[in-house]
């Protein structure tokens, strides 16, 4: 990166992300979720998942997993359910109720993401947008480098 300073591009990209991140967890907050909350119903949304999954897609430990999923299931926005054919495999999904409040976070979240994209440059969007693409198409491509591939 000729002319450019990449760790400040870097520190300052991630300055930025946390200050946004701040204030979509104090938006979110307004419905009694914390971020990690509204992360896992989101992702329980429509299909339940292992906890072994929410925990990778989170990248927390799977103890935190459990103590989240604990406190979710206790307010009545989750539940535990075990597989028909392995009881040992236990999925979370998302309660009636959890539907409800998610719903109204993601209202939220979407509010506050429409009021700070009009003020993003174009550009700016566009490489967002790129890093997101990448970030997306990294775990294919490490696997490609072990001459694997995702199945389909």
């Amino acid at each position: 990166m000729e002319g450019l300073d990449a760790l400040k591009i870097w520190d300052d990209l991630f300055r930025s992300f946390k200050r946004v991140l701040r204030e979509a967890e104090k938006k979110i907050s307004a419905v009694g979720l914390t971020w990690t909350e509204f992360r896992i119903l989101s992702l329980i949304c429509g299909e339940p998942k292992s906890m072994a999954t929410l925990a990778n897609e989170t990248m927390l430990s799977p103890a935190a997993i459990t103590s989240l999923i604990d406190k979710l299931e206790s307010q009545g926005y989750a539940k535990r359910i075990r597989c028909a054919t392995d009881r040992r495999l236990v999925k979370v999904e998302l309660t009636e109720e959890g539907l409800a409040l998610l719903s109204k976070a993601r209202e939220i979240q979407r509010a506050y993401i429409e009021s700070i994209l009009p003020s993003l440059a174009q550009e700016l969007q566009d490489v967002l947008m790129e890093i997101n693409e990448w970030e997306r198409k990294r775990p294919a491509q490490q696997l490609q480098e072990k001459g694997l591939k995702l199945s389909e």
